[in-house]
């Protein structure tokens, strides 16, 4: 196994818990608070993701392992919207899970093993998103150029709303962000759609197949650094686990990632190989699943006010 990749998957767990990425929490606060920061650092991740990635395929020359395009999207729709239930029903998405476990909030550890359990009755193949890399001609400069617009566009957005709050916190967001958004492309270059959650299958399904060592190792990687960050940041709050929540969090992590399977994505996976490679299926994945987020905490707010 090469080492770079451990450092690269420490460093992107840090700036992911740096720059609080998660849809759940992202789609809560547009609704709540009106200000849709944590969408704009989604948008700014995968863009900076795809910079770097389409960058690095297009100085490749050869083709490049992509994301393949053969998804059915009425299907890909669907799986998105048993996908965004999950994460409501878990309190997070796949990266704001790995974020809380960083923060101590161990009924997390159960969103991993409802993962590693779809995976261990075979409602989630071992392959795993990779296997869903298509060997493509990369996008030409064209792509590239519009990528780069929208890209700045969103930024620009972003980096005004911190000057005119004059909020320090959202400056840092926004360093963390790209940085992330820069170690996410080198990373899935080199190793296309890799997320933790196939190190659980890999886990998971011990015995049926081979573990996958670095897979485990990079996911165990991606862990420390996100504890390492919010140890770092003042954020370490050890909570023990409820019955409650444990158990929400099971069933959560359980139904993430046999949706995954069926796009083939987790929003993780989305949002840091998919929609920057350009796969039509992630934009389609992902605007359901922030839509349907959006919609259940509208529904709530209007509850909570009756």
């Amino acid at each position: 196994m090469e080492l770079w990749p451990i450092p690269v998957v420490a460093g992107l767990g840090w700036c992911l818990a740096r720059a609080s990425m998660c849809a759940v929490a992202a789609t809560q606060e547009a609704v709540s608070t009106g200000r849709a920061i944590g969408l704009r650092m989604q948008c700014i991740v995968a863009g900076t993701t795809g910079l770097v990635l389409l960058a690095l395929c297009l100085r490749q020359g050869a083709g490049a392992l992509l994301p393949g395009s053969d998804a059915a999207l009425a299907q890909v729709a669907l799986a998105a919207a048993v996908m965004a239930g999950g994460a409501l029903l878990n309190g997070g998405c796949y990266l704001g899970s790995i974020l809380y476990l960083g923060r101590g909030k161990t009924n997390f550890l159960f969103t991993l093993l409802g993962i590693a359990l779809a995976a261990r009755i075979d409602l989630v193949t071992h392959a795993g998103i990779a296997a869903h890399a298509r060997l493509v001609q990369a996008p030409g400069a064209g792509v590239l150029w519009i990528v780069v617009c929208a890209w700045l566009a969103c930024v620009v957005v972003t980096v005004r709303s911190a000057r005119a709050t004059r909020d320090a916190e959202l400056d840092s967001r926004i360093f963390h962000t790209v940085i992330a958004g820069i170690l996410a492309g080198i990373l899935m270059h080199r190793m296309p759609g890799w997320g933790y959650n196939a190190a659980l299958a890999s886990l998971a399904c011990a015995g049926r197949t081979p573990v996958d060592t670095s897979s485990v190792l990079l996911a165990c990687a991606l862990l420390v650094g996100a504890v390492v960050s919010c140890l770092a940041a003042g954020q370490w709050t050890p909570e023990a686990p409820t019955l409650r929540g444990a158990a929400r969090c099971l069933a959560g992590g359980f139904v993430l990632e046999s949706a995954a399977h069926a796009i083939p994505a987790g929003n993780d996976g989305l949002l840091l190989w998919v929609m920057p490679g350009l796969g039509i299926y992630g934009f389609v994945a992902y605007g359901v699943i922030i839509a349907i987020l959006l919609l259940a905490w509208t529904v709530a707010a209007r509850g909570v006010r009756s």
